[in-house]
């Protein structure tokens, strides 16, 4: 599988500081390849994301974790997929 064929699936906890979760969340749900899929009073959110590469997902964290206001940012998981695989729908919708 080449690396332009690859689809990097990863999710992760962000840790924030609850009065900075929302600058935090309009940033997260700006980008086109994050999804917030969870968000707690406390500060801690699940993100989601897609990227063409192992250094996307990299630079991803590295960015969240620079954030004002980021206690922690941490991989839970991490799948690289064939485009074909990554194209496919799991779940009808229908």
């Amino acid at each position: 599988m080449s690396k332009s064929d690859q689809c990097h699936i990863a999710s992760f906890i962000v840790h924030v500081h609850p009065d900075q979760s929302g600058p935090l969340l309009a940033l997260l749900e700006a980008e086109p390849a994050l999804e917030v899929h969870g968000a707690s009073p406390e500060g801690k959110l699940v993100v989601v994301m897609e990227s063409s590469d192992q250094q996307g997902v990299a630079d991803t964290i590295d960015r969240i974790s620079q954030q004002t206001g980021v206690l922690n940012c941490v991989l839970v998981y991490h799948e690289v997929m064939t485009g074909a695989e990554g194209d496919q729908e799991l779940i009808g919708t229908g």
